[in-house]
């Protein structure tokens, strides 16, 4: 897994300091993101950067999803809450779908000078070190907030694990309606 290390000298500056230099502007809609991408901290430990593993060559090309692949995009260019599902049987391609639409999302991005990313989340990660009650809620707000602060994209790929990830016998909430 990369590592990716983003520095701003600028933001190390305490606000006074960077008024006093000249640097007080009004930060762009993409300066906001790359900040809140920073500080992500729930992203990273629960979820995994497809972009990251797009950028790093780890993800194979779909072949003959050309057009589910470009209808894919399309619903995601520019749009804020998205929310799609591929359905079909095992070994049809939905997994290599995805894999190719995050790397044409990359390529899009990367044409506009902007960035999306898309974490893979998995629910056994996602609950992984939780040893009290209630503490996924928790970590699930932050990651809502976190999504909703960079922009980026959420992806899961076994919704089934959602289902089951955070129920307890007293309580019949889970991981799936919290994110839903």
């Amino acid at each position: 897994e990369v590592l990716e290390v983003d520095v701003d000298p600028p933001s190390l500056l305490a606000p006074s300091a960077a008024r006093a230099l000249g640097r007080s502007r009004t930060l762009s809609d993409e300066e906001r993101k790359h900040r809140a991408r920073l500080g992500a901290r729930t992203l990273r430990a629960v979820a995994r950067s497809l972009s990251h593993a797009a950028a790093d060559g780890l993800l194979e090309p779909a072949f003959g999803r050309d057009a589910l692949v470009r209808s894919l995009l399309d619903s995601f260019a520019g749009a804020q809450g998205v929310a799609l599902l591929l359905v079909g049987p095992p070994g049809v391609g939905k997994t290599a779908a995805v894999r190719q639409f995050v790397r044409g999302l990359r390529a899009r991005c990367l044409e506009r000078g902007a960035r999306r990313d898309v974490w893979r989340v998995d629910a056994n990660r996602f609950i992984a070190g939780m040893s009290v009650v209630g503490q996924w809620e928790a970590r699930a707000r932050a990651l809502v907030r976190e999504l909703a602060a960079t922009g980026d994209v959420r992806y899961v790929d076994d919704l089934a694990a959602l289902a089951y990830a955070g129920r307890t016998s007293k309580a019949r909430t889970n991981l799936a309606q919290f994110l839903a």
